[in-house]
């Protein structure tokens, strides 16, 4: 049984937060924050396909993404190292070998890394015939039959996907080199390479999972999902879905392929022409600010106010109080304890005393 309210809101939170993160991650100039909001936007992707019922697209691109991702943060590691390794312990002064800024012209030094990233690259865009596309075309596809809303976001999520990623392959890849590191810059080692070799097989074959026509990751869930699913490949979505993709690479050449690219010390083409919205989205919509404002810094008042008024004031205060009676009592007792033989005679003789006495009136 399903709430179809509930479903509908896990939908729009799911298709929100695609284009939410999508939005942050094309002014981040961290190789890996990139990577990082584009992974919070593909999970969106996966919560509107399950708010919208689309079951096994949700799994199918939670696969797929698995493929893709994890290669594109292989292969960056990859590149933070030959970056590292191109600066050398030589070269004096601070560093970030993770800052985009800092690349440029990799495919000529790293160029293993520069076709694993490619196709990685390319599949999180959505274009055929790479993995992302079918899982993400399966989504897109969902939508426009759910909900006009959910589909014009996710589209426009779709468009950002491939505008960040473009940006980020022209930034690392392309250009001229724009340090001394980048200029020097060493491909990783064979040990580094094998792996990233069998994601880029994954991410350019896992369509096959739900290959149109057989559809075997539908057939396998059937059981689990106690439904028979066949979702139906639409050419019309496919090709607009495949569109929203091209465009997006294409405005990422048109600000980062022809221009000249953003270094540390020049500003990233892209701040002019979205003006005072750059710097909030550089800044992730001040989302960190507002969580510290309105939990972080009231939570670290309240637990201040009970550690002084509360813990100290009371709850020290009864402890202590208690090991003062303890200590004191513990002092009256040992007096009892002082060595001499008639002090427990006497004591003895007390006791038996009241023994009796206690026997003889009962």
């Amino acid at each position: 049984n399903t709430v179809p309210a509930a479903q509908h809101v896990v939908a729009w939170v799911g298709a929100i937060t695609a284009l939410f993160a999508a939005t942050i991650a094309v002014a981040q100039n961290d190789i890996k924050k990139v990577l990082a909001y584009s992974t919070i936007s593909q999970l969106g992707y996966m919560v509107a396909a399950v708010g919208m019922g689309a079951y096994v697209a949700g799994i199918f691109h939670l696969a797929t993404h698995a493929f893709f991702k994890a290669l594109l943060f292989l292969s960056a590691g990859s590149v933070i190292l030959g970056m590292e390794r191109g600066h050398g312990e030589e070269q004096h002064g601070e560093f970030d070998p993770q800052d985009m800024r800092n690349m440029g012209d990799l495919k000529r030094r790293m160029p293993v890394t520069f076709w694993v990233y490619l196709i990685a690259s390319l599949a999180l865009a959505g274009i055929p015939p790479l993995s992302g596309f079918f899982s993400k075309d399966e989504i897109v596809g969902a939508a426009s039959q759910e909900s006009i809303g959910i589909f014009i976001v996710l589209l426009l999520a779709a468009f950002l996907t491939a505008f960040y990623i473009g940006r980020q392959l022209l930034m690392v890849f392309f250009g001229k080199a724009r340090t001394k590191a980048a200029e020097n810059a060493l491909e990783s080692p064979t040990v580094m390479l094998v792996p990233l070799v069998l994601l880029a097989t994954l991410a350019l074959g896992g369509g096959l999972l739900q290959l149109p026509g057989s559809h075997w990751l539908s057939r396998w869930l059937e059981h689990s999902l106690q439904v028979q699913i066949e979702p139906e490949f639409a050419i019309a979505m496919a090709l607009g879905a495949f569109t929203i993709g091209v465009l997006g690479l294409l405005f990422a050449w048109n600000f980062y392929g022809k221009r000249t690219l953003g270094t540390p010390e020049r500003p990233d083409p892209l701040a002019k022409s979205l003006g005072g919205l750059y710097p909030l989205l550089v800044e992730k919509w001040r989302v960190d600010e507002l969580y510290q404002a309105l939990i972080v810094r009231p939570y670290e008042g309240l637990a201040d106010w009970l550690a002084s008024a509360f813990d100290k004031q009371a709850i020290d205060r009864f402890f202590t109080g208690f090991g003062s009676i303890t200590e004191s009592a513990s002092r009256a007792l040992a007096k009892l304890e002082n060595g001499f033989v008639r002090t427990y005679a006497i004591t003895f003789f007390f006791g038996v005393v009241a023994i009796f006495a206690y026997l003889f009136l009962r």
